[in-house]
């Protein structure tokens, strides 16, 4: 779900905030990344089309705002650390 939303919406939240990506040397990544992580959060639980009797509830739940920035930081860590683990040194 993080994936289509990262996909479809982030891009036009991305587009819409430039100026202040540049007011804010990029800092503002960080709430556009929280805002779709709690839109993901949103998602998920008003959601629950799967299992047997379509009442599986998919499990991301955001708390507040501030949880979601954070959350998007280890997001972001994690994923910087897996992709620099990834890529071939040839030496």
């Amino acid at each position: 779900m993080l994936a289509l939303v990262n996909s479809l919406i982030k891009p036009v939240a991305k587009f819409l905030t430039f100026p202040l990506y540049i007011i804010t040397f990029g800092l503002f990544a960080l709430v556009v990344n929280g805002a779709m992580l709690s839109l993901t959060g949103w998602l998920t639980d008003h959601i629950a089309a799967l299992g047997a009797g379509g009442s599986v509830p998919l499990g991301l739940e955001v708390a507040s705002f501030g949880s979601a920035v954070a959350g998007s930081i280890i997001v972001s860590v994690i994923s910087s650390i897996i992709a620099a683990m990834l890529v071939r040194r040839e030496d």
